[in-house]
Parts: C-alpha cells; structure tokens; sequence
C-alpha cells in the first residue's frame, strides 16, 4: 500500500524519517522524492543482503538517504547516535520482501532445495533446523498453533522432528514436502504456508522486534509526526492495534491520535498484481503536539 503509507506520513521534505523495513527499497524510493536537499531518509534492515541490493539503488539520492544494518530494537539507540531527538515519520512494513522470500539462499522458498535457515541476520543463534532440532514436538506444535496452524499442528511437528533425526538435515523442499503430504489443504494456500511463517518468525524473534518498536515509536515522534505499520499476519494486527489504543488511554494519550480507526487494506488492482498484499493492514498513529 505505497499510497496510502506516503499519504498517512504526509512527507515534509525537510523533515526526518525512518524507514525501519528496507527490505526491496519501494517505500524508500518514494520517500526520498518527496523529500528536500535538507531531508533524510534513515533506512535500515536487519538483512544485510537486502540493505546491500537496496542500497545500492537509493545511494544515488545521495546525502538524503542514510542506510544502516540493525532491527527494531537497537533503533532508539541508533538515532541517538545519530544525534536525531525526534523524527516526523516512522514506517514499518513487517514481514518479508518477494525478493528474500525467493532469492535468499536461506531456504525460505517452500520449493528451494537450500538448506532451512531463515536467519535474516545470520549472527541470530539459531536457525530453523536448529529450532527444530532442540525444541521439543510439543513447543513445535503450540508454535505452529499460534500462527493458526491449528489442525495436524502436532502431527507435522512430529513428522520435522523425525525426518530431521532421521536424515541430519532438513530443507525447505523438504519441509514442504512433509508439510503438503501432512497438513488439510486450504483451497489455493499452500500447506506449508504457515508452518514457513511460525519458523522464520521464531528465528527472528518477529514478535518480539514488534513489541519493542511498539513502546518506543510514539516516543520519538515530533509533533505532527507518524508512525505506520504494516502487517500482515492476524497476531501482528492485533499487537499493533492494541498498542495504539494503550497509547491514547494511557499517560499523556490526549498528545496522540490513531489516523486509522479500521485498518487500510489494499484496492483490488494492488491485489491483482501483488498476490502477497491480500492480508496486508495498514494501521498509523499521529502524535498530535
């Protein structure tokens, strides 16, 4: 949704801005085009491959763009360093780009014969292999449970846990395959679809990351400023939404208003084109004065 995310941001272009997903560079190209010779732009991702691709495309607006390799929950520290007290906009676009679910190398591809990695910084401790290696069958299913893979949940964490004993290593092919040939189908969505998103979240600590740019962002927003995010699993919604309205409940709340009572959703043509966007929910918060 670039519209509807640069509209709730209403850029000034000598203003300051995060782009806490870098991921394929689409939210930050449109930024730094609204953006002034004064402006900045800090983009950040936690994949170093992703900020390397992206960055080398958006280098050439020079100055405005500053690019930098951490996750939500050193950016606080990050911006002080910086010596930024405060910014005009924030952006979160959570999950994954079509570009690391594809060419990552890090088998999140449920067809990549690669092996399961899914560290999208590879200095995290554990990879999905491992997870499912040191977890037992039981955390593996209540894992798989809580990103609604409700029914065969303890089955195809078995089946993991076997296969990878069994042979010493797992794949992404692999695990789709167990997946395909355990789990009910759901009319045009693979069967591995959410057992793929409960690992990498795992690996990532996604929810976690989440949680911790939901404290802080409001915080560091001048006035008039705004935070977006956009998620798209129905756990990710939730946390968002829930925040937000602590926010305005809370301790100084009358200084912060939410720009989206409902969350935006994308149009039919943007569904068209980009098939991943159907779950997508855009949910800001604007810190008033």
């Amino acid at each position: 949704m670039p519209a509807e995310s640069l509209a709730l941001l209403n850029i000034k272009p000598e203003g300051k801005y995060v782009d806490a997903t870098l991921g394929s560079g689409g939210h930050a190209e449109l930024i730094l085009q609204k953006l002034g010779d004064r402006g900045r732009l800090l983009a950040v991702d936690w994949d170093v491959q992703a900020l390397e691709r992206s960055g080398a495309r958006l280098r050439s607006h020079g100055e405005k763009i500053i690019l930098r390799q951490t996750n939500f929950q050193n950016l606080p520290a990050l911006l002080s360093e910086m010596g930024w007290t405060g910014v005009n906009g924030m952006l979160f676009d959570l999950g994954v780009s079509s570009e690391q679910l594809l060419n990552s190398g890090k088998g999140m591809a449920f067809e990549a014969d690669e092996p399961l990695d899914m560290r999208l910084n590879p200095s995290a401790p554990l990879s999905a292999q491992d997870i499912i290696l040191r977890w037992d069958t039981e955390q593996l299913a209540d894992l798989f449970e809580r990103y609604g893979q409700r029914p065969g949940a303890r089955r195809v964490a078995s089946q993991l846990k076997e296969t990878l004993e069994r042979e010493g290593r797992l794949s992404a092919r692999k695990v789709s395959e167990i997946a395909r040939r355990t789990l009910p189908s759901r009319g045009r969505t693979h069967p591995a679809t959410r057992v793929f998103l409960a690992l990498r979240s795992a690996v990532n600590d996604e929810m976690g990351n989440l949680n911790a740019a939901l404290s802080w962002a409001p915080g560091w927003l001048l006035p008039e400023g705004v935070c977006a995010f956009i998620s798209f699993q129905s756990e990710e919604d939730r946390a968002v939404k829930l925040a937000f309205r602590q926010k305005i409940r809370g301790e100084g709340g009358e200084d912060f208003r939410i720009l989206t009572p409902k969350p935006l959703v994308p149009g039919r043509e943007e569904m068209r084109t980009n098939p991943r966007a159907r779950s997508a929910k855009l949910r800001a918060l604007q810190k008033v004065h």
